[in-house]
């Protein structure tokens, strides 16, 4: 990139701008800090794979806006400004007022509506093609949707309590399921005939997520018993636990395993996240620096960082390998 012309103060900097969550550095760029930031922006766009990608930058915690100066957006001498890449298409999300909704993720506009539930809804996951997806529900059940019609295709039924959690295997073949403090369980399901092909016994509280692992062959829950817990054997009846993952001290909010499903990140009420060793179950870091819930801890495509959500208002950035947090998000 060229120099970055402005118009009043006529102090030159650098910038560093960034690439996302992998940190690897784009260009150091000299500007002006009466640069606006949409200046700084043009001149990153054709340096970016594949040309025309769209991408925001971020400094300080904060998404900047094209129409600000550096000086405005408070970028100084030196700063790291990140680039973040905006995957444009659809957005699902669940609501309270029962009802799940697709939404186009450059306009805002609503694309398509789910009704069918009794009850408010917990959780909303695409399958992997995205011609389906699946909600959760307190009214114990699951449903499977057709992304296009808004169709309900097929309601789970099984679970005596909330269903608290529900997502679909990488193959899209199966479906698991995870339920509240009466039922304790999860369930895998098949996405075809929508039968009950594993149950997973073991937990002493509420289930409160399940995912597959990278290649289907496990499941990791998390639970309100403080525990997270790995499940193999998911060909017979009913699921073996492999392994349990201790260290939190309050209840658990979410776990995933790692893109390459070495490793588990777990959310907890106790305002941290771990990192536990799939294989081990043993904690390889523990992720301090929120102030409130951590909601959700989830990886990034490469496996090298992670991003957090916390009821203090702020998501984080932390790299996997030393458990340091590299960005704080607010705004």
């Amino acid at each position: 990139c060229g120099d970055i012309a402005g118009e009043g103060e006529g102090l030159d900097i650098i910038v560093s701008c960034v690439l996302g969550l992998s940190g690897e550095l784009l260009s150091r760029v000299p500007c002006r800090l009466g640069a606006r930031v949409g200046d700084l922006r043009r001149a990153l766009a054709p340096g970016l794979a594949p040309p025309g990608s769209p991408f925001r930058l971020v400094a300080g915690g904060r998404i900047l806006q094209d129409a600000e100066t550096l000086l405005e957006a408070g970028v100084q001498d030196g700063s790291d400004v990140l680039v973040v890449r905006v995957q444009c298409g659809v957005v699902l999300t669940a609501c309270g007022d029962r009802r799940a909704r697709l939404w186009d993720a450059d306009s805002g506009e609503c694309l398509r509506t789910f009704t069918g539930h009794a009850m408010s809804l917990d959780s909303a996951a695409f399958s992997p093609d995205g011609q389906l997806c699946v909600t959760a529900s307190r009214d114990c059940t699951a449903r499977l949707w057709d992304c296009d019609s808004g169709r309900c295709a097929a309601t789970l039924a099984g679970h005596v309590d909330e269903v608290r959690h529900a997502s679909f295997s990488p193959d899209g073949a199966r479906v698991v399921t995870a339920s509240g403090p009466t039922d304790r369980t999860a369930k895998v399901w098949d996405a075809q005939s929508c039968v009950v092909l594993c149950d997973l016994y073991g937990h002493g509280d509420e289930i409160m997520s399940a995912h597959f692992s990278p290649d289907g062959r496990s499941i990791v829950t998390a639970s309100y018993d403080l525990t997270a817990k790995i499940w193999g054997g998911l060909g017979g009846s009913r699921g073996l636990c492999l392994r349990t993952l201790e260290g939190h001290e309050a209840g658990l909010l979410y776990a995933e395993f790692s893109p390459d499903g070495e490793a588990v990140a777990t959310a907890s009420y106790d305002g941290t996240a771990q990192l536990f060793g799939s294989a081990s179950g043993t904690s390889l870091a523990t992720l301090r620096g929120h102030f409130g819930t951590v909601f959700c801890a989830t990886f990034s495509p490469d496996g090298r960082r992670v991003a957090t959500a916390s009821s203090d208002r702020t998501a984080r950035i932390w790299d996997t390998a030393s458990g340091a947090c590299l960005h704080r998000l607010c705004g």
